[in-house]
Formats: structure tokens, C-alpha cells, sequence
């Protein structure tokens, strides 16, 4: 089932996207920018958006 993600899945959200980037562009692109990429960055700007 698909559902509208809520404010409660943020923390998880953030920690699966900011895994993705580390794991999947390690080598391309620049180690400092990857460490750049923290969940508490991700749900910063995600409550930013809303």
C-alpha cells in the first residue's frame, strides 16, 4: 500500500535518502559534499518546504 508520507516518517526518510547518497555516489562525488548531506539537514529543509 501507498500512502501520503506523514510528518512522523521524516526521521526515516531522512536517514534512508542520506544513506543513498553516501552508499551510491561514494567515489563520484566529493566525500566533503557526501558528509554535507546529514538527516538533520534533510528535515531541516523538508519543514522549510512545508
Amino acid at each position: 500500500m501507498i500512502r501520503r508520507a506523514e510528518i512522523n516518517d521524516l526521521e526515516k526518510m531522512a536517514e534512508i535518502n542520506t544513506n543513498a547518497w553516501r552508499i551510491n555516489y561514494k567515489g563520484i562525488i566529493d566525500d566533503n559534499f557526501l558528509e554535507t548531506r546529514t538527516i538533520e539537514s534533510f528535515i531541516e529543509k523538508r519543514k522549510q518546504s512545508n
